[in-house]
């Protein structure tokens, strides 16, 4: 992340231009890239900036080009639809937990998050222990996205999607409510690669491409509700008789260093490698910027 923002944001910008010049230079961009920024709606609240003062970021040519082992891997500033930088941005592949971000969103949408759900044998029952939850108990649908969000938990992932599925959701199934749901927010997002198979991403058929995960964490910073529960480093969450806690741990370590954390998610099965999308300001606060970085052995670093 800091190695791809110092390409471009190491010493010069353009700053506010006269009207003639700033025209031309909106006019010159507008050709070059009218086709991204058509497909990426700018998103409501995710400005540092109005539109009539945006700065455009300037290649830094002293910096070398990064050299990523990443598989595929794609920059954006959002302000100016600029692409920073990318490689295979368009090739499909897993994305494991990256899902759960639609996962969320179809929840945050549709759900009372003060609803409770009872957690079932079946949730308990899909791979991983994430969340710590047990059979039985019962935890708000809030309480849940904490434990999906910061923890990954699969479970909650489940647990969440049994919710709008009469037969029961499964993490190896796809023929669900809830999985339509998912399938149907990413082609209304524009990201017309991307398809689910189950709500926490275990499965190899939930795939997308690094282009197509931009669009998607675009939507999800405009709910400050879910942007605030992944920039939580930790957090406890009780059942609802207040009997059980669960602690969990953030799977993003750059919280703790980058205070300009906008939203994050990470992502691993062995299908997909090491995942990343991450959402955050510019050091120089005049931009907004999502990395998205797939099938790393690295996601923190790189």
């Amino acid at each position: 992340m800091a190695v791809l923002a110092t390409v471009y944001f190491g010493s010069v910008v353009f700053q506010k231009k006269p009207e003639t010049e700033q025209q031309n230079l909106s006019a010159s961009l507008s050709q070059t890239e009218n086709t991204l920024a058509a497909s990426l709606l700018l998103a409501q609240g995710a400005y540092i900036m109005a539109n009539s003062e945006i700065t455009v970021p300037i290649r830094k040519w002293s910096v070398e080009e990064p050299k990523l082992q990443a598989e595929s891997f794609f920059v954006i500033e959002l302000n100016s639809g600029k692409v920073l930088a990318q490689k295979e941005s368009e090739k499909i592949q897993p994305v494991a937990s990256l899902s759960k971000l639609v996962t969320a969103l179809i929840v945050f949408e549709r759900a009372n998050l003060k609803d409770e759900i009872v957690i079932s044998k079946n949730a308990i029952d899909t791979y991983g222990e994430m969340g710590n939850l047990k059979e039985g108990e019962i935890m708000t649908i809030d309480s849940l996205l904490y434990a999906l969000l910061i923890e990954s938990s699969n479970d909650a992932a489940t647990a969440l999607a049994e919710k709008f599925d009469a037969q029961g959701g499964s993490a190896s199934g796809g023929n669900g409510q809830f999985i339509e749901y998912m399938n149907q927010k990413a082609l209304q997002l524009g990201a017309k690669n991307t398809t689910f198979s189950d709500p926490s991403g275990l499965s190899p058929k939930n795939l997308s491409t690094a282009k197509d995960m931009v669009k998607i964490m675009q939507e999800f910073i405009k709910y400050p509700v879910l942007t605030e529960i992944t920039k939580t480093p930790e957090a406890d969450i009780l059942s609802s008789d207040g009997k059980r806690n669960h602690h969990l741990v953030n799977s993003n370590k750059l919280l703790v260093k980058y205070s300009e954390i906008i939203a994050g998610k990470t992502g691993y099965i062995d299908e997909s490698g090491n995942c990343f999308v991450i959402a955050l300001y510019a050091p120089n606060e005049k931009f907004t910027l999502i990395n998205v970085i797939l099938n790393t052995p690295d996601r923190m670093g790189e």
